[in-house]
């Protein structure tokens, strides 16, 4: 019991081991950096002089982080610009200004090809307007070879309100960067990975417990059912006829079989065992031996099945349940 008990404790701390190894590095935070900008948008309504400021804009992770400005302009075909052959932010014949600003919705296609589409047609810098399902925040946009182009994301009611400005008067945007800041990204959950690891551990001891157990419970009954063979086995030598060779006897002959157990003549004097297959043997000699095999070392006769001796079975099946509950909770003790 005590030797499966430490063999039952080392395999849990192995299977501890390495559970804790397996646990993601990833539990840690992680930090992205990205950049805001302020828009300073201006505009002349009735000629009124509008302008807003505010920190909404969101600078590209592939986006210098430069000041631009410039006329605002969304696309006269395929608000999202992903249109290969059809975006066009100008009329046929329109002339583009100087510097502009390429005001586009998002979605349909991939960052990258929007703002290619705009640089394509000598845009100054990029804005591309939020989902409205995403409310007032923005996102880190990802746009690798786009070159040197500013690309921004503003939020879903910011490019409303340019579109608004824009059907009545030339609206300007003039782009300054902002600060740095550092967003924090969470690996797994602390408290998924501790259940996950839980369950594991959970799983692994109770397969030990039961494997354990299984095999204490076959050792035991084995050694049970072979002292109830021996108790039967006793019961049929008992039975088995024994006699004291004497002087003339044929066993005391040279031609006589010797005792197959121990190799060696019979002598005057000696008790010998008589078995139902009349073979002879030393008793002292064949007594152990059929208490082991029960059979008869020469023809290996059962004794059992010969005298009709049966052993109780119904008894022993009640008895090797009990011993099993009786040892899973031992075992299950002994792990606590």
């Amino acid at each position: 019991m005590m030797i499966i008990g430490t063999s039952l404790r080392c395999c849990v701390f192995m299977i501890a081991l390495l559970l804790i190894m397996a646990i993601p590095r990833t539990t840690t935070t992680q930090t992205e950096e990205w950049y805001s900008a302020f828009l300073n948008i201006t505009s002349w309504v009735n000629d009124y002089l509008t302008w807003d400021c505010a920190e909404s804009g969101h600078y590209g992770r592939d986006s210098p982080k430069e000041n631009v400005e410039g006329q605002l302009v969304i696309p006269t075909s395929c608000p999202n610009a992903c249109c290969v052959d059809d975006t066009r932010f100008f009329l046929k014949g329109q002339k583009a200004p100087p510097l502009w600003i390429a005001l586009i919705e998002r979605g349909g296609c991939t960052f990258t090809e929007k703002i290619l589409q705009a640089k394509g047609q000598n845009a100054t810098a990029v804005l591309v307007t939020n989902n409205i399902e995403s409310g007032n925040t923005t996102v880190t946009m990802t746009h690798a070879g786009t070159g040197n182009i500013v690309a921004l994301m503003i939020p879903h009611w910011q490019g409303l309100m340019m579109q608004r400005l824009m059907l009545n008067a030339t609206t300007w945007v003039y782009i300054t960067c902002g600060e740095q800041h550092a967003q924090y990204i969470r690996g797994p959950s602390v408290i998924f990975v501790s259940i996950s690891f839980i369950l594991l551990m959970v799983v692994s001891l109770a397969w030990l417990i039961f494997y354990y157990v299984h095999r204490l419970y076959n050792a035991t009954v084995h050694h049970r059912n072979q002292r109830l063979l021996e108790d039967a086995a006793k019961k049929a030598i008992s039975q088995l006829p024994s006699r004291i060779i004497k002087k003339g006897d044929r066993e005391t002959e040279a031609d006589f079989d010797s005792c197959a157990v121990c190799i060696e003549g019979y002598k005057s004097s000696e008790e010998v065992r008589v078995l139902p297959c009349k073979h002879v043997f030393h008793k002292n000699c064949v007594d152990p031996w059929l208490v082991n095999h029960r059979t008869c070392p020469m023809c290996k006769l059962d004794i059992l099945d010969t005298l009709g001796i049966k052993m109780n079975k119904h008894r022993r099946n009640k008895l090797n349940s009990s011993l099993f509950m009786l040892l899973f909770c031992e075992l299950i003790v002994l792990v606590v």
